[in-house]
């Protein structure tokens, strides 16, 4: 049983002892009411038949049953209220006592509490410092390694050695590159028009021409789709002369404009080993 539930359990056992008190003591009231009244009743006939100047009346006689009947009567009232007072001090010591447990397992839930919101607190502080540790990687990743992986929207990997050739970072990355619709689209009706000034490819004489031509048709995947791969990577880092090609120049700027990288999984590998000879052992990350 938790400590919660025994907080329950000894809850409901102070209301029942406080209900059985209340009981108790209003019994010790109501006989203490009684002994004062039948009390009362006794001194009153002791007196009126002292005045009495004939006492062999029915008055007289009820005056002496009341006066005889006393000594038993407060017996009886005497002995209830004495057991009803007895019961009232043993619920009350046995609810000063639930009371105390009540208190005890107040002060040790908020004991352990106190140790969980440590806990806690530690862990998301500790947990605080990891993430700060991660952004911070992954800022470094970002500008001195990432631009070091070949983006072609397949797994790339690269390794980093240190120069005593002691420890390694393995850095491996998956991507897709996304190609945005509208301005690929803007893109696309750009290439149309530099393909609409050639009949066909054979008319085509100039080399320089003839490759534009080509690298334009290898990266339509239709008349619609862009195909991302390294054909198209090739035409975004070609040289387009604008005054020459304006229509490819513009739709060069699109596409560059529209690519957009989307990481699907990263990670980052440490290894080291004793010696050269030795195998690589993972680091603890």
């Amino acid at each position: 049983m938790t400590q919660n539930k025994k907080k329950g359990v000894l809850s409901r056992l102070i209301k029942k002892a406080e209900k059985q008190l209340a009981r108790l003591l209003k019994e010790e009231k109501n006989l203490q009411s009684r002994w004062s009244k039948g009390y009362a009743r006794f001194k009153a006939a002791i007196g009126e038949f002292a005045t009495l100047k004939n006492v062999a009346t029915k008055k007289a006689e009820n005056l002496r049953t009341i006066i005889s009947g006393w000594d038993g009567d407060e017996l009886a009232l005497n002995t209830k209220k004495d057991a009803v007072t007895k019961a009232r001090v043993g619920k009350e010591a046995e609810l000063a006592d639930l009371k105390k447990q009540v208190e005890a397992m107040v002060d040790e839930i908020a004991g352990l509490n106190r140790e969980i919101d440590m806990i806690v607190s530690r862990v998301f502080e500790l947990n605080g410092a990891v993430v700060a540790a991660s952004e911070e990687r992954q800022k470094y990743l970002s500008s001195h390694v990432y631009e070091r992986l070949v983006m072609s929207g397949k797994k790339s990997q690269f390794a980093f050695d240190s120069s005593d050739g002691l420890r390694r970072v393995v850095v491996l990355m998956n991507h897709i590159t996304l190609v945005q619709p509208d301005l690929a689209g803007q893109a696309q009706a750009k290439i149309q028009d530099f393909f609409a000034q050639f009949s066909t490819q054979a008319g085509i004489t100039d080399p320089r021409v003839k490759a534009l031509y080509d690298i334009t048709q290898a990266i339509l995947v239709s008349s619609e789709k862009f195909k991302v791969g390294p054909d198209l990577y090739k035409f975004l880092s070609i040289e387009i002369d604008e005054g020459v090609f304006p229509e490819l120049y513009v739709a060069q700027k699109l596409l560059r404009s529209s690519l957009r990288s989307a990481t699907t999984t990263s990670y980052v590998r440490l290894y080291k080993r004793a010696s050269k000879d030795k195998k690589w052992e993972p680091e603890l990350q």
